[in-house]
């Protein structure tokens, strides 16, 4: 895979980073450099993402495993750090798929998972691609790959260095009909997720041209607004209608947005929150801008299109917001249990 390493200020280039690294004299100044965020690895190939610090972390802890720097994805930046960290490691290490499964059992030794459901997450899931899945998602994310004919292919769970925040989760898969099927999917996931569907979170699973999707969304409750003093989340959806529908007059729209609002305001919420990214990125695509243009397009319409992060910022990376997340995460662990289960009957 291909990277490139941003770093938080422009300015900033990749010798200052190093001479940066090279002053750390113990793991303790390593450590509070790191916590700096002052860069971040962008993966150029599909599937597209960042390596955040958490992320970074959970690399060099994976490569203290396996005790060499060649488990790592071949990002310079990286091994420098190992370097730094571990500097009389110089040694190859054989890293098999017996080395591999040993590594996800010893992390996951709670999981229940017969040999053949740990010989399908090696097969899908490399250590450089289990590096960027985020630690909150880690759990679900092996539970699934261990199915038959099931392989992930994107997770986000949020971050707090990220524009979106906590306020919005996914978890994507891909499917084979012919070597698992889902009889009982629609049941096992209303009760799964039966206690995140409300005023405040939405859950959606939906399965179309052999592809599943879980998406999670949550609002601050009418509680948390009044007493932060913000802008109810229904003026502000009405804000973001109005604005939309003079701007984009669709029937559709208008149509399916009455829908969701008469079902619940967190249902218009997401709604609206699609719509933004829909629209901004019409016309982005649309009007043919270029990829310098692009730059100056999103300065101007990011936080437009994520009005509702930036209004109740406080709260999407709150501890309350944090630990609904991780519900939802734990939902996901538990229908990918349900459907093993399933499926083993069958």
């Amino acid at each position: 895979m291909n990277y490139k390493i941003v770093f938080a200020k422009p300015s900033f280039s990749n010798e200052q980073m190093n001479a940066c690294i090279d002053q750390c004299s113990d793991l303790t100044e390593l450590q509070t450099l790191l916590d700096q965020n002052l860069f971040s690895i962008e993966r150029l190939d599909p599937p597209f993402g960042t390596l955040r610090i958490e992320h970074i972390r959970k690399a060099l802890n994976i490569a203290d495993y396996f005790g060499t720097v060649d488990v790592l994805p071949d990002i310079l930046l990286l091994h420098m750090l190992y370097s730094k960290l571990y500097p009389n490691r110089k040694g190859k290490v054989k890293i098999d798929n017996a080395a591999i499964s040993r590594y996800f059992q010893d992390k996951f030794n709670d999981l229940e998972l017969s040999y053949d459901d740990w010989q399908r997450v090696i097969d899908k899931l490399s250590i450089e691609e289990f590096i960027s899945i985020d630690t909150i998602a880690e759990r679900a994310v092996i539970i699934w790959n261990s199915l038959p004919g099931i392989k992930t292919t994107n997770s986000c769970t949020g971050h707090r260095d990220s524009p979106r925040y906590f306020c919005f989760s996914n978890l994507f898969m891909k499917y084979d009909p012919e070597k698992i099927s889902f009889p009982h999917l629609s049941d096992l996931s209303q009760s799964a997720f039966a206690d995140l569907n409300s005023d405040i979170f939405k859950t959606e699973v939906s399965i179309y041209k052999n592809k599943i999707d879980i998406t999670f969304f949550q609002i601050p409750s009418s509680e948390w607004i009044a007493k932060n003093n913000k802008i109810p989340v229904e003026a502000l959806v009405e804000k973001c209608y109005d604005q939309l529908e003079s701007t984009f007059r669709t029937y559709d729209d208008l149509e399916n947005f009455k829908r969701e609002r008469s079902a619940s305001v967190v249902r218009a919420a997401d709604y609206i929150h699609k719509l933004l990214f829909k629209y901004f990125n019409r016309l982005n695509t649309n009007f043919e801008i270029t990829e310098q243009e692009d730059e100056f397009f999103w300065d101007v319409f990011r936080k437009r299109s994520l009005i509702f992060e930036e209004t109740y910022k406080d709260f999407y990376l709150s501890l309350d917001a944090i630990e609904n997340v991780k519900r939802f995460w734990k939902c996901c662990e538990e229908l990918g249990k349900s459907l093993q289960k399933e499926n083993r009957k069958i």
